[in-house]
Protein backbone atom coordinates (compact mmCIF):
# COMPACT_ATOMS: atom_id res chain seq x y z
CA UNK A 1 0.00 0.00 0.00
CA UNK A 2 1.55 3.13 -1.06
CA UNK A 3 0.42 6.98 -0.18
CA UNK A 4 1.81 9.27 -2.71
CA UNK A 5 3.84 11.81 -1.37
CA UNK A 6 2.72 14.32 -4.08
CA UNK A 7 -0.87 16.10 -3.96
CA UNK A 8 -2.60 17.38 -7.20
CA UNK A 9 -4.84 20.31 -6.50
CA UNK A 10 -5.93 19.75 -2.96
CA UNK A 11 -8.43 23.22 -2.79
CA UNK A 12 -11.59 22.35 -3.92
CA UNK A 13 -11.29 26.08 -6.04
CA UNK A 14 -7.75 24.87 -8.14
CA UNK A 15 -10.15 23.11 -10.62
CA UNK A 16 -11.80 25.88 -12.44
CA UNK A 17 -8.89 28.33 -12.43
CA UNK A 18 -7.12 25.66 -14.23
CA UNK A 19 -3.61 23.83 -13.19
CA UNK A 20 -1.66 24.86 -16.30
CA UNK A 21 -1.85 28.46 -15.16
CA UNK A 22 -0.57 27.49 -11.53
CA UNK A 23 2.69 27.51 -10.60
CA UNK A 24 4.33 24.02 -10.17
CA UNK A 25 5.29 24.96 -6.63
CA UNK A 26 1.19 25.17 -5.61
CA UNK A 27 0.60 22.24 -7.64
CA UNK A 28 2.51 19.50 -5.77
CA UNK A 29 2.86 19.22 -1.43
CA UNK A 30 3.22 16.73 1.11
CA UNK A 31 0.17 15.78 2.80
CA UNK A 32 -0.04 15.53 6.83
CA UNK A 33 -2.58 14.53 9.45
CA UNK A 34 -5.47 16.63 9.05
CA UNK A 35 -5.02 16.86 4.81
CA UNK A 36 -8.44 15.04 4.58
CA UNK A 37 -10.46 17.51 6.85
CA UNK A 38 -13.46 18.94 6.25
CA UNK A 39 -14.66 22.10 6.39
CA UNK A 40 -12.48 25.07 7.88
CA UNK A 41 -9.78 22.10 8.72
CA UNK A 42 -9.65 21.68 5.18
CA UNK A 43 -6.31 22.73 3.95
CA UNK A 44 -4.51 22.44 7.56
CA UNK A 45 -2.40 19.39 7.21
CA UNK A 46 -1.48 20.21 3.60
CA UNK A 47 2.38 22.06 2.99
CA UNK A 48 2.74 23.27 -0.70
CA UNK A 49 6.11 23.25 -2.04
CA UNK A 50 5.11 26.96 -2.53
CA UNK A 51 5.50 27.26 1.12
CA UNK A 52 8.33 25.38 1.55
CA UNK A 53 10.28 27.69 -0.42
CA UNK A 54 9.68 30.01 2.32
CA UNK A 55 11.55 27.67 4.97
CA UNK A 56 14.48 28.69 5.95
CA UNK A 57 16.84 25.76 5.50
CA UNK A 58 20.56 27.27 4.92
CA UNK A 59 22.76 24.60 6.68
CA UNK A 60 20.43 21.82 6.28
CA UNK A 61 23.08 18.95 5.00
CA UNK A 62 19.72 16.53 4.57
CA UNK A 63 16.15 16.03 3.80
CA UNK A 64 14.56 12.82 2.81
CA UNK A 65 11.00 12.53 1.29
CA UNK A 66 10.45 8.74 1.25
CA UNK A 67 6.86 9.00 0.22
CA UNK A 68 6.22 7.89 -3.34
CA UNK A 69 7.01 9.61 -6.43
CA UNK A 70 8.42 12.29 -4.07
CA UNK A 71 11.42 13.04 -7.23
CA UNK A 72 8.50 14.02 -9.49
CA UNK A 73 7.91 17.55 -10.67
CA UNK A 74 6.28 20.08 -13.20
CA UNK A 75 7.99 20.73 -16.49
CA UNK A 76 8.91 24.93 -15.94
CA UNK A 77 10.04 26.10 -19.33
CA UNK A 78 13.05 23.93 -21.38
CA UNK A 79 15.62 23.10 -19.11
CA UNK A 80 13.57 23.31 -15.64
CA UNK A 81 11.56 20.78 -13.34
CA UNK A 82 9.84 22.70 -10.61
CA UNK A 83 8.66 20.30 -7.72
CA UNK A 84 9.40 19.43 -4.24
CA UNK A 85 13.12 18.58 -4.51
CA UNK A 86 13.78 22.00 -6.14
CA UNK A 87 11.52 23.67 -3.17
CA UNK A 88 13.28 22.50 -0.63
CA UNK A 89 17.08 22.77 -2.19
CA UNK A 90 15.55 26.45 -2.94
CA UNK A 91 15.12 26.99 0.76
CA UNK A 92 18.68 25.78 1.60
CA UNK A 93 18.73 22.16 1.81
CA UNK A 94 21.85 20.56 0.09
CA UNK A 95 20.75 17.30 -0.37
CA UNK A 96 17.51 15.75 -1.02
CA UNK A 97 17.01 11.90 -1.16
CA UNK A 98 13.59 11.20 -2.82
CA UNK A 99 11.56 8.37 -5.07
CA UNK A 100 11.20 8.35 -9.05
CA UNK A 101 8.12 5.97 -8.33
CA UNK A 102 5.97 4.28 -6.16
CA UNK A 103 7.21 1.70 -3.85
CA UNK A 104 6.04 -0.35 -1.29
CA UNK A 105 5.72 0.69 2.21
CA UNK A 106 7.54 -2.44 4.07
CA UNK A 107 10.44 -2.25 1.83
CA UNK A 108 10.97 1.23 1.77
CA UNK A 109 10.80 1.29 5.39
CA UNK A 110 13.24 -1.34 5.61
CA UNK A 111 15.99 0.90 3.28
CA UNK A 112 15.26 3.81 5.08
CA UNK A 113 16.16 1.94 8.53
CA UNK A 114 19.54 0.92 6.78
CA UNK A 115 20.54 4.34 5.56
CA UNK A 116 19.71 6.53 8.80
CA UNK A 117 22.00 3.74 10.62
CA UNK A 118 24.87 4.15 7.63
CA UNK A 119 24.55 7.81 8.37
CA UNK A 120 24.35 7.25 11.92
CA UNK A 121 27.95 5.60 11.18
CA UNK A 122 29.66 8.87 9.26
CA UNK A 123 29.04 7.44 5.88
CA UNK A 124 27.90 10.39 3.33
CA UNK A 125 24.45 10.36 1.90
CA UNK A 126 25.36 8.83 -0.85
CA UNK A 127 27.81 5.83 0.64
CA UNK A 128 24.85 5.64 3.66
CA UNK A 129 21.81 5.33 0.24
CA UNK A 130 23.98 3.10 -1.94
CA UNK A 131 25.07 0.55 1.28
CA UNK A 132 21.52 0.31 2.11
CA UNK A 133 20.25 -0.46 -1.27
CA UNK A 134 23.79 -3.13 -1.26
CA UNK A 135 21.70 -4.60 2.32
CA UNK A 136 18.42 -4.56 0.75
CA UNK A 137 20.00 -6.85 -1.96
CA UNK A 138 21.33 -9.47 0.07
CA UNK A 139 17.19 -10.34 0.45
CA UNK A 140 17.42 -12.81 -2.47
CA UNK A 141 13.65 -11.56 -3.57
CA UNK A 142 14.91 -8.31 -3.72
CA UNK A 143 17.59 -8.65 -6.78
CA UNK A 144 15.34 -9.84 -9.23
CA UNK A 145 12.93 -6.86 -8.69
CA UNK A 146 15.03 -3.47 -8.71
CA UNK A 147 11.48 -1.64 -8.69
CA UNK A 148 11.03 -2.36 -4.94
CA UNK A 149 14.29 -0.75 -4.29
CA UNK A 150 16.10 1.10 -7.27
CA UNK A 151 13.80 4.57 -6.75
CA UNK A 152 15.60 5.89 -4.29
CA UNK A 153 17.98 9.38 -5.65
CA UNK A 154 20.10 11.82 -3.81
CA UNK A 155 19.63 14.88 -5.55
CA UNK A 156 22.41 17.49 -4.42
CA UNK A 157 23.07 21.20 -5.32
CA UNK A 158 26.45 21.85 -6.45
CA UNK A 159 28.48 24.66 -5.12
CA UNK A 160 31.12 24.67 -8.11
CA UNK A 161 29.33 28.05 -10.15
CA UNK A 162 31.80 30.70 -10.62
CA UNK A 163 29.36 33.22 -9.86
CA UNK A 164 28.85 31.96 -6.17
CA UNK A 165 25.23 30.99 -7.27
CA UNK A 166 24.18 27.14 -6.75
CA UNK A 167 23.07 25.06 -9.21
CA UNK A 168 20.18 23.28 -8.26
CA UNK A 169 19.54 20.89 -11.59
CA UNK A 170 23.02 18.90 -10.50
CA UNK A 171 22.81 15.57 -9.87
CA UNK A 172 26.36 13.87 -8.67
Amino acid sequence: DCRSGILQSPHSGLQQVGLQLLSPYLRCGLAFTGANADGEYRCQGILTAEQILSLRLRGTELVVLSACETARGGEAGRNDVQGLVRAFQLAGAHTVVASLWKVPDEETATLMEFMYKNLLAGTSTHTALSDAIRQQLERKEMRSNPARWAAFIPICRSRQLSTGETDTNAVP
